[in-house]
């Protein structure tokens, strides 16, 4: 056998001289990205039983639990990545968007999406969605103020939401 059928051998399961296995996390990212939630979540699972203290997994694997309608698996998730991480904004926008959108906790939302821009406070989407949570709960002022913001930052739909709604 010729070295290159050993290190393709090896490749299969371990890094050797430059090879590795795919990245399940990336794999996950691929697959949520394609449509294909159900393979993202058996992806994300086995990245997290890699490294179960990382919360970009648990928060992967909540966005696919979301495109799939598994709201109740996605808060799980969620809600571990943002114990594992108190300060992971994203994990903050994904289950308040959640909150907001599919749920209808408009509340949990707009107090989800703040603390998200409390962390990242130049994430124009935070905006734009705490707006659309502020709609839903009647308070147009609030939702016009965080529309604007969201435009200021360069987000077309927040200047759209002004220009609609405002």
């Amino acid at each position: 056998m010729r070295l290159e059928g050993i290190v393709l051998l090896l490749c299969a399961g371990v890094v050797v001289l430059g090879c590795s296995t795919p990245n399940p996390y990336q794999q996950g990212v691929e697959y949520d990205r394609a449509g294909q939630h159900g393979k993202a979540v058996s992806e994300f699972t086995k990245a997290i039983a890699l490294d179960p203290d990382h919360p970009a997994p648990r928060h992967g694997r909540g966005l696919a639990y979301t495109n799939l309608g598994e709201y109740e698996n996605a808060i799980r998730d969620l809600d571990e990545a943002i114990r594992l991480d108190p300060n992971y904004y994203l994990a903050y926008y994904t289950r308040g968007t959640l909150y907001s959108s599919k749920l209808k906790d408009h509340a949990r939302g707009v107090q989800d999406l703040g603390k998200c821009i409390e962390l990242k406070s130049q994430f124009p989407l935070a905006y734009q969605n705490r707006g659309v949570a502020y709609k839903a709960m009647g308070n147009r002022e609030r939702a016009c103020q965080d529309w604007r913001r969201a435009c200021e930052l360069g987000l077309s739909q927040g200047c759209a939401s002004v220009e609609e709604l405002c």
